[in-house]
């Protein structure tokens, strides 16, 4: 059954009558007066004078909004809000209520995300219930928001990288099958690809390297005749293919000896050439899962079985940027042109137009490029010049790849 959310269009539909508001002041008596405003408006109030206070009242029922002071005795309220931040995952939303009404305090407030900033001189109920009245109102709001985009999330069909189903649109579809199978008597087979080496692949590129080899992967397996019924994307770089039913066991194996054999990738990314190949893990209804929970239950621990043997094999580092080994941990083969030398040494990156120099050292050389580390993360332009300190040598040079405090470049011609 379908949730609705009901979503106020105006700050006037939300009902201050029994709202939770947390005080949270050091001085008694200002607490006692902002309650006794809060109290005619029927809001049922908290108080704490500090943070130890204020986490006990979170702890125990979070409140529909938050009253914080600014200057607290033992601690700033901007303090306060980041320690809460470390320590709850959803906050209320947070008026910041401060003597101090300089521009420079209202700006520090509004920039740690308050909802509003009120003086407490001449405080009157008025503007401190609408202030309440649209924070509340805000925060309903953007929660209908968040629901709203999880529903769609949910509902989805197709994941948009792959064009594969999404989890819940296979789950969806593979619990139709099951039903079938279970009716028939029958057996249905589960074959789930997951890329080699994808995490590395992302720690060493980019995400957005990483979505052009989860997508070519993807078309590489819709371009095979694999003869599954199905194929849902199940995790990041994982696609789960699920066959018609009581196909043989040898039939099965022979699909998943001809996926591993045609499923490996050869994918250039600008100067970097990487070779992936493919895990399988196979599970079947009803010998590994009579239910459908159980069967997906038994795919999620072969695939984390797989991933755990995978993580023994040796992976280039970060500075070995033409390739990566193909599945089998192994002896993929050597894509360079060139030899790679292992250097260490100290250079000078000079860009065009600017007259200082950027420290860096000279990690890997070859004849036709080498990879260079930053002494911190900068920006660094495409085209620069590189100068060797040990020779005074200036080469001319083209930005492959960069991340973090590594890049990797291709000598090029004045």
């Amino acid at each position: 059954m379908t949730s609705v959310v009901s979503v106020p269009r105006e700050t006037n539909e939300i009902v201050l009558d029994g709202r939770r508001v947390c005080i949270v002041d050091d001085d008694a008596l200002c607490r006692a007066q902002i309650g006794h405003l809060l109290s005619q408006k029927n809001m049922t109030v908290y108080e704490a004078a500090d943070t130890v206070g204020l986490q006990s009242v979170l702890d125990d029922e979070m409140p529909d909004c938050l009253l914080l002071d600014y200057d607290l005795v033992s601690e700033n309220g901007l303090f306060v809000i980041e320690r809460l931040r470390q320590r709850y995952s959803r906050l209320p939303p947070i008026i910041m209520v401060s003597s101090d009404e300089t521009q420079k305090t209202t700006i520090k407030a509004f920039r740690v995300g308050v909802s509003d900033f009120i003086p407490k001189r001449g405080m009157r109920l008025d503007d401190l219930s609408a202030s309440i009245r649209r924070a509340i109102g805000d925060r309903t709001r953007e929660l209908a928001r968040e629901l709203e985009l999880e529903r769609l999330r949910r509902n989805a069909q197709l994941d948009e990288l792959t064009g594969f189903f999404t989890r819940d649109g296979f789950r969806e579809r593979l619990a139709l099958a099951v039903d079938s199978a279970r009716r028939k008597n029958s057996r249905l087979a589960l074959v789930a690809l997951q890329i080699s080496h994808l995490s590395d692949v992302q720690d060493r590129f980019s995400v957005a390297s990483t979505d052009k080899v989860v997508r070519a992967f993807a078309q590489r397996v819709r371009s095979l005749n694999t003869g599954a019924d199905f194929i849902g994307a199940w995790r990041r770089g994982t696609f789960v293919l699920a066959f018609p039913p009581d196909l043989p066991s040898r039939v099965v194996s022979g699909i998943v000896d001809t996926l591993l054999d045609q499923a490996i990738l050869e994918f250039d990314l600008t100067a970097v050439h990487l070779s992936l190949g493919a895990l399988a893990s196979v599970v079947t209804f009803p010998s590994d899962g009579a239910d459908l929970d159980a069967l997906l239950a038994s795919l999620d621990k072969a695939l984390d079985a797989e991933t755990r043997r995978l993580a023994g094999d040796v992976v280039t580092s970060a500075t070995d940027w033409i390739r990566l080994p193909a599945e089998g941990g192994g002896s993929g083969r050597d894509r360079r042109r060139e030899t790679r030398v292992r250097t260490l040494k100290r250079g000078l990156i000079r860009i065009d137009g600017f007259g200082s120099l950027i420290d860096c050292t000279i990690r890997n050389q070859s004849p036709g490029g080498a990879c260079l580390r930053l002494m911190v993360p900068m920006a660094i332009p495409d085209l620069f010049q590189l100068r060797f300190s040990e020779t005074g040598e200036v080469r001319r040079v083209r930005k492959c790849w960069h991340v973090n405090n590594d890049l990797g470049v291709q000598y090029v011609s004045e």
